[in-house]
């Protein structure tokens, strides 16, 4: 958020100078301000009107969730990893008040652990022990299919068995 804001901080300091120009401005081509977040600025290139999916979104503001429920970004939260890495909790229930859709992420093992959905399910519900399970279950049923465009499966009366029904 420093970064945005001032054009410095950490992120700023840490950057190969060889790679960089010596300002912020340069890389974003606009002064950073005061109330300049990643979000905003993506939605002023007009890239939240392209729907990219999202990751992480600890740290965000009202108005940044309400600019990407607005334009229909999918958001995958990884709960382990934000957890390990002391990122932030991601403000789940703000999101879906907003009506913004939400996928369940594993991340990587480097900060999460395991890659197994269900352990991501379980740290879920225990950082957000408010929100419905249904609404955390549904993210990690549902929503890795809305991340990558395919189409959810559905279980109807009178279908034939699939293996992949059932998870292990």
């Amino acid at each position: 958020m420093e970064l945005f804001r001032t054009g410095g901080g950490p992120l700023w300091e840490n950057r190969l100078p060889q790679l960089y120009p010596e300002r912020f401005a340069e890389v974003i081509g606009r002064e950073p301000a005061a109330d300049l977040t990643p979000v905003r600025y993506l939605d002023e290139l007009g890239v939240l009107a392209a729907r990219p999916t999202l990751v992480h979104m600890v740290n965000v503001t009202p108005d940044e969730i309400a600019r990407v429920a607005h334009h229909g970004c999918v958001t995958v939260t990884c709960p382990r990893s934000n957890t390990n890495l002391h990122c932030g909790t991601f403000p789940w229930a703000a999101f879906a008040a907003a009506g913004a859709e939400v996928a369940l992420g594993t991340d990587s093992v480097a900060s999460g652990e395991t890659l197994d959905i269900h352990d991501e399910i379980r740290a879920a519900c225990a950082l957000h022990p408010t929100l419905d399970p249904r609404i955390i279950l549904r993210a990690a049923v549902k929503g890795g299919y809305r991340v990558v465009g395919g189409e959810v499966p559905r279980i109807r009366r009178g279908e034939t068995w699939r293996p992949e029904y059932l998870w292990p």
